[in-house]
């Protein structure tokens, strides 16, 4: 499973409904503000956290490097910072599909990118999404993210259009599953259709399903009518027959994760100026006792994260709370976290300094690696890291352009 198969950007109370869409650095930061407002922040970990904002005085006829920036698909956008070390031959043996402007098939050693036929996005259309390994789905879309125009099946045999009956919210998939997200909304009900076998379960008005485990759908239940977006949503649980509306609810808050065996999320969180958010784990199969998980101080989450094959570890991505004088509008880049769910440890990936917006794709194989593709206007780079490395390999730069995050999922080894 590769994580929540949700919207990717975490959203404040007032975003209805919540990370439904890849939105501009600006609109992120607005809503960021809102959750900082009610998850609190201070100064960043240790050495990882962005430098102290100098004083007027300090910085009087210093000069200030600016974050850089460029134009991409759907206008400008910051560019991410990374110091990485060049991929070595065979380093990995990971290969990956890649969305953007087209479907392309990359081998990460050797930076071979080559387009898969039979995927053709049209004018203004982009690959946004990429759910599953075997087959993959890939969703079509423009720069509007509430406007997912196709979905094709790539695996076995040539790719094949699917038909998706109603607006396209999402897809999300499972060992063995894949669910289109179909409709919904505040005032409609929306419906979840196997991919598989063209079952079809409806969702209540105002949830959105996230993930799946076993026979049960995981999602965020927003409260309808008036009250509207005032609040975070519900994390809850809900049956995958048909006509059961019986739910378990977590609580408030939002989903990180959604691993084989459980559910990752982030309950509310306030306090003073160096106070440490917590993440709660969930085992639903087997059920257990809840697990908490205590962030670096001055640290939010901003967007879903990834599960390794295995199920042990999941990658997110942490905004620094402390303002980055490089930054727009003295706010704070962000960082790649990678959570052990065994230990509890969060360690943070090494020379990658993000913007808040696009997040970037991530992808975990199954030897280990954690595969990064981050959005650079005009092109998209690889990066290769896994613990122990003091910076992430890169691979030669893949001249693919991404409407937002470029997705991505890690192909089967080779035999």
């Amino acid at each position: 499973m590769d994580g929540v198969d949700g919207e990717e950007e975490l959203a404040g109370p007032s975003r209805l409904p919540p990370l439904m869409k890849w939105v501009a650095g600006g609109a992120v930061l607005a809503a960021l503000a809102i959750i900082g407002a009610q998850l609190s922040g201070g100064p960043g970990l240790g050495a990882d956290r962005a430098p102290d904002r100098p004083a007027p005085s300090e910085s009087a006829g210093r000069h200030i490097a600016q974050w850089p920036s460029a134009d991409g698909a759907c206008g400008s956008g910051l560019l991410p910072i990374v110091s990485s070390v060049p991929m070595l031959p065979n380093a990995t043996g990971v290969r990956v599909l890649l969305g953007g402007d087209r479907l392309r098939q990359v081998d990460l050693d050797s930076g071979a990118a080559t387009v898969v036929p039979g995927v053709d996005p049209k004018s203004g259309q982009s690959v946004t999404q990429l759910r599953g390994t075997s087959p993959t789905y890939a969703v079509l879309s423009g720069c509007d993210p509430l406007t997912n125009l196709g979905l094709v099946r790539v695996g076995a045999g040539p790719p094949a259009v699917l038909p998706t009956r109603g607006l396209l919210r999402n897809v999300i998939s499972a060992p063995g599953q894949a669910w289109a997200v179909i409709g919904g909304g505040n005032s409609i009900p929306g419906t979840l259709r196997s991919l598989g076998d063209a079952n079809t379960v409806q969702t209540p008005r105002g949830f959105t399903p996230l993930g799946v485990i076993g026979s049960r759908y995981v999602g965020e239940q927003l409260q309808i009518g008036p009250l509207a977006g005032e609040d975070l949503p519900t994390v809850q649980m809900r049956d995958l027959r048909d006509g059961d509306d019986t739910s378990d609810r977590l609580g408030r808050g939002q989903v990180i994760a959604v691993t084989r065996t459980g559910v990752l999320w982030l309950p509310p969180c306030a306090g003073g100026a160096r106070h440490s958010c917590t993440l709660s784990f969930q085992p639903l199969a087997p059920p257990g006792p809840p697990r908490s998980f205590r962030l670096p101080p001055g640290r939010v989450p901003t967007a879903r994260g990834v599960v390794s094959p295995d199920g042990q570890r999941v990658a997110f991505t942490l905004q620094r709370t402390a303002p980055d004088v490089r930054y727009p509008s003295d706010a704070a880049p962000t960082d790649v976290a990678v959570l052990a769910l065994s230990s509890g440890s969060i360690t943070i990936v090494p020379g990658v300094e993000l913007p808040t917006a696009p997040v970037p794709g991530m992808a975990f194989s199954n030897h280990g690696w954690l595969i990064l593709a981050l959005n650079n206007g005009p092109t998209t780079r690889l990066l290769a890291w896994r613990p122990g490395l003091a910076r992430p390999f890169e691979s030669p730069v893949v001249h693919a352009v991404a409407t937002g995050r470029p997705p991505l999922v890690v192909l089967p080894n080779r035999h």
